[in-house]
């Protein structure tokens, strides 16, 4: 519980302050944040589902291709058949491209690395494990007409084939300076 108010509050200080200093920021720059449910697979069958809160920016290097990148801390562990997954931290860097639906809907694709540092405990176990690898995702967006802020919800898989399979569901928030 108190990782998740210690993250909160840092989210709420960042979110603040990056808005505040909008005016001078380059156009096409960004900031992100992010709530991620996380589902952490092994070879052993589990299927863990951390709770992960993410910070993030991007940079529209063209219309509709972005460079991005974030950094996440676990804010709430879960457990699987005895087998407790708690996220440390997980960073990734994408190139998205966009595809404008509407004026305010958009889809989107993703891909680039990721890495997870992910703490498995069980009786009698503790074990760190952390994985680098190929990120990949989708996702859609609500840009309101009008406003900077942008709503999006996503699908990433973070690593893929290594000790473990890291993927997350994702509802961002953002703000387009």
């Amino acid at each position: 519980m108190k990782k998740s108010l210690i993250a909160l509050a840092v989210c709420g200080a960042m979110s603040t302050s990056m808005v505040a200093q909008a005016d001078v920021m380059p156009e096409g720059v960004y900031s992100t944040v992010a709530l991620e449910r996380m589902s952490i697979e092994g070879e052993g069958g589990y299927d863990a589902n951390p709770l992960v809160v993410s910070l993030g920016a991007g940079y529209e290097i063209m219309d509709n291709v972005s460079v991005e990148g974030k950094v996440g801390f676990g804010v709430d562990d879960d457990a699987d058949q005895g087998l407790d997954a708690d996220v440390n931290y997980m960073a990734s860097v994408f190139v998205k491209a966009d595809y404008d639906l509407t004026d305010e809907f958009s889809a989107n694709a993703r891909v680039g690395l990721s890495h997870v540092d992910v703490d498995f405990d069980a009786p009698g176990i503790h074990e760190n494990d952390d994985v680098t690898g190929l990120g990949y995702g989708i996702g859609v967006s609500y840009q309101p007409k009008g406003t900077q802020w942008e709503y999006s919800a996503g699908y990433d898989v973070l690593v893929d084939g290594h000790d473990f399979n890291a993927e997350s569901l994702s509802v961002t928030v953002s703000y387009k300076y």
